[in-house]
This record gives structure tokens, C-alpha cells and sequence, in this order.
């Protein structure tokens, strides 16, 4: 059982949030301990948030993650790596989705985040957030990719160019599925 958590590395600042893994071993993660497992980073080592590691039919390991494509906070942009084990990414970082919808880029920075995968019917979906969670125009996307495709190919995934959840009928803001 593992837990991904974003936290700034040493000062504080935004810049520098990261992702790290912890790991409890016990069949019920409410008890037992856990380890600390570290940094879970690509070679890159830009800022990182709301990870998630999946495992692909195949037995592959693949991390998710919303993060910057430089050092400062232009736009949030969904990459993949794969992994060696659920807290060690052994590949380089593949951008897979950036903000480009209006529904998108409605407010700066322009965000896609909170990646979630399921996997059903020979297809992985992955819901994420996009706009700013500090407005009612945060809502969620999705993007698909067929599970015999290559999840490390840019091209085996598609952007809806619609949100699947916005707000609606007294629902405010739905994001973070």
C-alpha cells in the first residue's frame, strides 16, 4: 500500500514541491507503519504534484503527474514515466496532456491535474482537473488510450475536447475526482 504526497523540499516555496512515496506493508493500511520510500522523480526533477502510479495489463508500472515543464509556473501539464517498482521512476518523462480548451485556460496558470486512471474494456481512462480549483470553473476532463497501445507514445492518447463534469445544476466547481 502506498501513499503519494506532493511537499516542498526543503523551504517552503511552491517552486519546489515534489512528490514522495511512503509505503505500508500491512494488509490494512490503517494499521502496521509506514516506511518512507523518498522522492518519486524523472531525471528532469521539475516541480510535482498530484502523482499516481498505475499498473498497466501488461505488469508495467507507470506514474502520472501534473508538473511544470520549466522552472517557473507558466501551466500545469500531465506527464507519464515509467516505473521500476511504485516509488522509483526509471524513464524520462512523456507529456501526455497540457491545458489548450478553453475550459482549460480559462484562468492562469492553466492547469490539468489530479490525474486518476481506471482501466476497463481494453481502455485506459484517465480523468484529470483542469481550470483553477479556486474558481467554479474547475471541472474535469478525460483522456483515453487504448491498452495495446504504448502509454510512453504521446500519440496513443486523446483529449476529449469536452469536460466530462462542470458545474451544473447547484454543483460548484466539481474537480479532484
Amino acid at each position: 500500500r502506498y501513499i503519494y504526497f506532493a511537499a516542498t523540499t526543503c523551504d517552503g516555496k511552491n517552486e519546489n514541491h515534489r512528490m514522495f512515496a511512503i509505503e505500508n506493508t500491512n494488509a490494512d493500511p490503517f494499521t502496521g507503519t509506514f516506511t518512507w520510500k523518498g522522492q518519486v522523480a524523472d531525471v528532469t526533477n521539475k516541480w510535482a504534484i498530484d502523482g499516481t502510479m498505475f499498473s498497466h495489463p501488461s505488469g508495467q508500472l507507470y506514474f502520472i503527474w501534473s508538473g511544470w515543464e520549466g522552472n517557473v509556473d507558466g501551466r500545469q501539464i500531465l506527464y507519464i514515466a515509467r516505473m521500476s517498482n511504485p516509488w522509483t521512476i526509471n524513464s524520462t518523462r512523456v507529456e501526455i496532456a497540457r491545458p489548450v480548451y478553453n475550459w482549460e485556460t480559462n484562468h492562469k496558470p492553466y492547469i490539468n491535474e489530479g490525474p486518476q486512471v481506471s482501466i476497463r474494456n481494453g481502455i485506459i481512462s484517465l480523468v484529470y482537473s483542469a481550470s483553477g480549483s479556486w474558481t467554479n470553473d474547475y471541472c474535469l476532463g478525460l483522456i483515453t488510450a487504448s491498452t495495446s497501445s504504448d502509454p510512453m507514445n504521446a500519440t496513443s492518447w486523446q483529449k476529449h475536447a469536452n469536460p466530462i463534469f462542470r458545474s451544473a445544476n447547484d454543483v460548484v466547481g466539481p474537480g479532484h475526482h
